[in-house]
């Protein structure tokens, strides 16, 4: 009798144990919600596909979780201020995706995902991620910039950034000779004169060029369009830019000789404000962006409930918040 009560007492502790087997192991909780095992897991395995990704499997582990952390906290705020993002957007960033990266048809579509450990579903939710995101900093963390701020921007970096150079309308004339042969050289010296005595005595240069011309504009009447200072060879560069001259050379080249008529000259300068103005605008709203988002995730941390239940990625997150890695 004992022993039957025995086999009953394990057989009705069988299920229960099977049923704890199911249970989900939780491995951080963000106010009310939990970042699960098998969601970790999944989200690292997607990561660890990407050729860039880190080698270190506890470093992609802290950066997986910090992440999905920090979408647990920007989804409890997005719920507090009653932001959502609908299947409409949803559907529209999902074929923004497709059209970046020229993937015209489901099935090319599905490869894609496939060989980055994801499907449909999958980017659906990280889209739908980034869009709460943008939805909730657009609202929390406004950036306003003005054009005074622009312009003062533009003037501090448009040395580096938005130099133009020196340019000219340049037409050639080339005679070319053989380098190895200095009768060719000169004869074609001698060509080259006579072209230019022939210019200054008032034949148009694209005649003569149309005439004798062995460069490639010999159809356009050497004309080589405009030219900016830095374009061409050393030798020629300077022939234009050097000087003043509406027409220069003979100028020597290791296969021939040019003759240049340079006209429509424009001075170096720099690209307008009003024509750059939007790219700054963009730059540093990027830029105080990054810098609002990390101080709003610490922010919204600090006033939550964080716990990591998994005592390894607990120690590394413990670490990055001291370096103050945002979460």
């Amino acid at each position: 009798m004992r022993k039957v009560i025995a086999l009953l007492a394990f057989g009705a502790l069988v299920p229960a144990a099977r049923a704890a087997d199911l249970v989900e192991r939780v491995v951080a909780r963000v106010n009310d919600a939990i970042i699960t095992q098998s969601q970790l897991d999944a989200r690292v395995e997607r990561v660890r596909k990407d050729p860039q990704a880190p080698t270190d499997l506890n470093r992609i582990r802290i950066t997986v979780l910090e992440q999905m952390i920090r979408t647990k906290l920007v989804e409890a705020k997005a719920a507090h201020l009653d932001i959502t993002a609908t299947p409409e957007e949803i559907d529209e960033a999902m074929e923004r995706v497709k059209t970046q990266y020229g993937l015209t048809s489901d099935q090319d579509f599905d490869r894609a995902l496939a060989s980055n450990g994801m499907d449909r579903d999958a980017l659906r939710d990280q889209l739908r991620e980034s869009l709460l995101t943008n939805k909730v900093l657009a609202r929390e963390v406004p950036i306003n910039l003005n054009d005074d701020a622009l312009r003062t921007e533009y003037e501090k970096v448009k040395e580096q950034k938005y130099g133009v150079a020196e340019k000219a309308h340049v037409s050639e004339i080339l005679v070319r000779f053989d380098s190895s042969d200095e009768a060719a050289k000169q004869a074609a010296k001698t060509k080259i004169d006579a072209a230019r005595s022939q210019i200054a005595a008032g034949t148009p240069f694209a005649d003569v060029a149309r005439q004798i011309t062995e460069g490639p504009a010999r159809e356009r009447g050497g004309d080589l369009g405009i030219v900016a200072h830095g374009d061409l060879t050393p030798a020629l560069d300077e022939a234009i830019f050097g000087h003043a001259d509406a027409l220069a050379g003979p100028v020597e080249l290791k296969d021939g000789w040019a003759l240049l008529s340079i006209t429509e000259r424009e001075k170096a300068g720099f690209r307008p404000f009003d024509e750059v103005k939007e790219e700054i605008r963009k730059t540093m709203s990027e830029e105080i962006y990054d810098k609002k988002f990390a101080d709003y995730l610490a922010d919204l941390r600090k006033n939550a409930i964080v716990k990591i239940l998994d005592k390894d990625l607990a120690a590394e997150d413990v670490e990055s918040q001291k370096k103050g890695t945002p979460s």
